[in-house]
């Protein structure tokens, strides 16, 4: 009942709030979402980076962590009282939930007729990917796959996903790591798609070498700041 009424009371405030609030666009799904929880994570949209101290930096200084990641959009952690005091700031433009995404895997090598390419030559070196090297943004990779081991060069984890008291979904519960070890198996069969080669498989660019960034976690749900 409280926690209802303090969604109601927030959007009292937000119809009758001062003129520089009417410009703050605030995700409706943003405070149902505050009636079920706690804390939401939100984007944050400044109208411009602000050149001096503002509610919205004494904020970050004190109880919302907040994290740069685009331009002038921010990701953060907020509650009831925080959403009000970035409603009442001038620098801010916009306030949205931070959208989990769940991923999808609709193609594969025949379907896209990529396996044609193999044979083919630019100059005279085949079109499989050799010299090159492809990145997957995912859920991670198994990197002794037998497909892919040995051609993996670069490997980084940003999954903030589960932090909800029990950390983020990069190894050991971290919010980045430098292992993008998948728990869930889409990363690991993306990668095998764009540079399987091994094992049965045979990807896109089957001779290129990996990178693989973890950006998702075991459910396959991703925060939009993170991607």
């Amino acid at each position: 009942m409280g926690k209802k009424l303090g969604v109601i009371l927030v959007l009292c405030i937000l119809l009758m709030s001062p003129i520089h609030s009417e410009d703050t666009f605030v995700q409706p799904e943003l405070l149902e979402s505050l009636d079920q929880q706690e804390q939401v994570p939100v984007i944050v949209e400044l109208e411009k980076t602000p050149d001096e101290l503002s509610r919205l930096e004494e904020l970050a200084a004190a109880d919302v962590a907040l994290e740069h990641f685009s331009g002038d959009f921010y990701a953060a952690k907020i509650n009831e009282e925080e959403l009000q005091e970035l409603i009442n700031d001038p620098n801010v433009k916009s306030i949205q939930q931070d959208e989990i995404f769940h991923i999808l895997l609709d193609d594969s090598v025949p379907l896209i007729n990529a396996s044609i390419m193999h044979s083919r030559q630019n100059g005279t070196t085949n079109m499989t990917g050799l010299g090159q090297s492809v990145c997957v943004i995912d859920t991670g990779i198994n990197a002794t796959h037998l497909g892919l081991a040995g051609r993996i060069v670069a490997q980084k984890c940003f999954c903030a996903v589960s932090d909800a008291g029990s950390g983020g979904c990069c190894p050991d519960n971290t919010l980045e790591d430098d292992s993008a070890r998948d728990d869930q198996g889409h990363g690991t069969h993306v990668t095998g798609i764009a540079a399987g080669n091994g094992s049965g498989i045979t990807g896109v660019a089957p001779e290129a070498t990996i990178a693989s960034v973890k950006g998702a976690d075991a459910a396959g749900d991703a925060l939009f700041s993170d991607i």
